[in-house]
């Protein structure tokens, strides 16, 4: 409901295992081996006048509600959620605006590859989650086997 529409972003080793009928776009060879931000600047070269909502895949209590909030608030503005906790942003869960390609090319050049320095360096929006199970990241196999427990309770 949020956006024309959604692909899987991955790499060429990730890309063979991605089921039939889903949408990928995989790294472009230019930016491999740079982990988000690879992603992000192949997704701008493929469609250049588009704002990138990116969500991470390891987010499983990420709500359509929390998402829309997310997006009334700031706009077409560069943000993203910030987990006050830790003092950092999560830049898989933040909106990139189509403005701000350049800033990006120019860190890429510059051989800085953290999209959480360019949240910050940029000042985007901090977006402080209603519900802070949303920032719960599972990206291990103990988290998953938890995450599905408390999902299926």
């Amino acid at each position: 409901p949020f956006c024309e529409r959604v692909f899987i972003s991955c790499n060429e080793s990730q890309a063979i295992t991605i089921d039939d009928g889903y949408h990928f776009i995989k790294d472009d060879p230019a930016f491999s081996n740079m982990g988000p931000m690879a992603a992000l600047l192949t997704v701008f070269n493929k469609f250049p006048k588009k704002n990138i909502l990116f969500t991470g895949c390891d987010y499983p209590f990420l709500t359509v509600d929390e998402l829309q909030r997310f997006l009334d608030g700031f706009g077409n503005e560069l943000s993203g959620f910030y987990n006050a906790k830790a003092d950092v942003y999560e830049p898989m869960l933040a909106l990139y605006p189509a403005s701000l390609v350049e800033q990006l090319r120019n860190m890429y050049e510059a051989h800085q590859f953290s999209l959480q320095h360019f949240l910050k360096d940029q000042q985007a929006a901090k977006y402080l989650p209603k519900d802070k199970k949303t920032m719960i990241s599972v990206d291990t196999h103990e988290g998953f086997v938890d995450a599905r427990i408390w999902i299926s309770r």
